[in-house]
């Protein structure tokens, strides 16, 4: 199975691939009948009039019962979908602990689709476009996801599912095709994002999937460059799943030979044949030079992981640009955190945050480490 996702991700030019959903009828039928229980009224996610009626109060109430009451309904409904591409390549905990985010879009005017503005931060935390306006009433800012998943690595995965059919009055999901190898594209914190990828070149090159509907299921992987269409007419309704792996063991063919045969080693020496496992790998799949850049760190070999890191990197990166990852990677955070003092850390000792890449690296050959050298 892992050949039949990551595989497909690595070759396919947006890094995201389509998969038709059997029950998708049956999906709707019962995402619209808990909509009809929350709203108090007959609504149709395929309808657009019942989507133009909705008001911002409405699609607030929506966005908090989802995220609740029915989150628990919105998992049943998911999970064996999640399941079915995931449990041959996972840990189980891994694929069945997870929750249901809901996006959705609403309508806006033309002013809303400048995206100048500074981002705010409100003080637990969350991203505010504007003081007045929820964020729905914006279209989305072009960006990867390895930054805004706290850097955990390369085979985090996103399911996504629109319920609402594609139209040009919606400000539907848009990607980035690569031209060649997938990576990271030039990103800015001009307007305070962290991780915008800013540059015309790149925004200009942006598409809609022909199979972006309610009929096939989305899986993408963080290097998936995206935003949403600047205008909207019409309110867009989506329900996505983010799986964010904390053991490596499905990258090797044979894990447990791997295992057997490390079982006795000093732990440096089991990372050191890790890493040389997955710079093997990495000259086949471009993603895991972001893993063979965290344990190269790990083992104090800092050119070598900033080679890596270049591999990764579709332009001239700054020292800061490697301090962005690498701190991420160790730390779970995401760009638009990492404060000046994370910056000093990395010349000193990292500490390694639970469920970041470099612990979820360690983990999976079962090596604990409070800190290392840097």
């Amino acid at each position: 199975m892992i050949k039949n996702i990551f595989e497909k991700l690595n070759k396919s030019p947006t890094s995201c691939i389509f998969y038709p959903i059997k029950s998708e009828k049956k999906i709707l039928i019962y995402l619209n009948k808990i909509c009809e229980k929350i709203l108090g009224k007959k609504f149709n996610l395929q309808n657009e009039k019942d989507l133009n009626l909705l008001s911002q109060k409405e699609l607030e109430i929506l966005l908090e019962k989802f995220a609740n009451k029915y989150q628990k309904n919105l998992r049943l409904i998911f999970q064996p979908i999640v399941k079915n591409y995931l449990s041959n390549i996972f840990i189980k905990k891994d694929f069945t602990k997870f929750r249901v985010g809901i996006q959705v879009k609403y309508k806006w005017p033309k002013s809303h689709s400048k995206l100048r503005n500074k981002i705010k931060i409100t003080k637990n935390g969350l991203m505010q476009e504007n003081t007045f306006f929820p964020n729905f009433y914006y279209p989305t800012r072009m960006h990867q996801d390895l930054s805004n998943n706290g850097f955990r690595g390369s085979c985090i995965l996103i399911f996504y599912f629109q319920t609402s059919r594609i139209s040009k009055k919606t400000s539907n999901l848009n990607f980035y095709k690569f031209k060649n190898k997938i990576g990271i594209l030039p990103y800015s914190n001009k307007y305070n994002y962290g991780n915008e990828i800013i540059d015309k070149s790149f925004k200009n090159n942006l598409i809609i999937p022909k199979k972006l509907n309610h009929k096939y299921l989305c899986i993408m992987d963080p290097f998936a460059a995206h935003a949403s269409s600047l205008e909207s007419r019409l309110p867009r309704i989506a329900f996505n799943i983010k799986i964010q792996p904390t053991n490596y063991k499905f990258i090797l063919k044979n894990f447990n030979k791997f295992e057997k045969k490390n079982k006795k080693l000093s732990d440096k020496i089991k990372i050191e044949n890790f890493y040389n496992e997955l710079n093997i790998i990495s000259k086949k799949n471009n993603r895991f030079n972001f893993e063979a850049a965290t344990l190269a760190k790990i083992l104090g070999e800092k050119k070598k992981c900033k080679e890596h890191l270049n591999k990764l990197f579709k332009f001239r990166p700054t020292e800061k640009n490697y301090e962005d990852f690498i701190i991420g990677a160790f730390l779970k955070k995401t760009a638009m955190m990492i404060k000046n003092k994370d910056r000093k850390i990395i010349k000193k000792k990292i500490p390694i945050v639970k469920f970041s890449c470099a612990h979820n690296l360690l983990n999976t050959i079962k090596v604990k480490m409070n800190y290392l050298n840097a």
